[in-house]
């Protein structure tokens, strides 16, 4: 299964300013570092977690799923009235666009998926991505869209990396560190 990145979010769900004020940084000096603390925080807590926070859009490509019932994507918040487009890989190999109609974007904070209307058409089920989707995935277009909790673990995550920028373990502190225990 392969899952890339085809346009990243348009802003950070935290600003530098209050990441500043969480770790009580009165300093300028710094700001470059701290946004980029904030960009590794982020992306920490989305691939702890399986999410992602500001909205994103993503391709993914997996073989035909076994049971053929359902597809769950692989990133989570998918919205209703998400961009979702859903292709194929056929029997003899051509890629084919699988009309809306024929499937159903089941939109979740936890576990989006497609279903089938009826049955999913016949796929090369040897190919490595049978199934190609292109999805939509993200709380929303603003920080303020990002549950406080999320956010807040970002704030603890990127002040520890901050705290610690000159250790050598500091990814690994901040990994165990307790802070998955934040939002349930």
């Amino acid at each position: 299964m392969a899952l890339s990145l085809l346009s990243p979010p348009a802003v950070e769900p935290v600003s530098v300013a209050d990441l500043k004020s969480q770790a009580a940084i009165a300093a300028d000096d710094d700001d470059g570092d701290l946004a980029g603390k904030i960009t590794a925080a982020r992306l920490l807590v989305e691939r702890r977690r399986n999410l992602a926070l500001i909205t994103q859009t993503w391709t993914w490509s997996a073989p035909l799923p076994r049971d053929q019932a359902s597809v769950p994507l692989p990133l989570a918040p998918v919205r209703t009235g998400a961009t979702v487009s859903v292709d194929y890989r056929s029997t003899d190999g051509a890629t084919v666009a699988l009309d809306t109609g024929r499937w159903r974007l089941v939109a979740s904070d936890v576990l989006p998926r497609l279903i089938p209307a009826t049955v999913w058409p016949a796929m090369d089920r040897r190919a490595p991505d049978a199934l190609s989707v292109a999805f939509e995935a993200g709380y929303g277009d603003a920080a303020a869209a990002v549950p406080m909790a999320l956010r807040q673990e970002i704030l603890i995550v990127a002040a520890a990396l901050y705290a610690r920028r000159e250790s050598i373990e500091a990814p690994a502190a901040v990994l165990s560190g307790g802070f998955g225990s934040l939002v349930f």
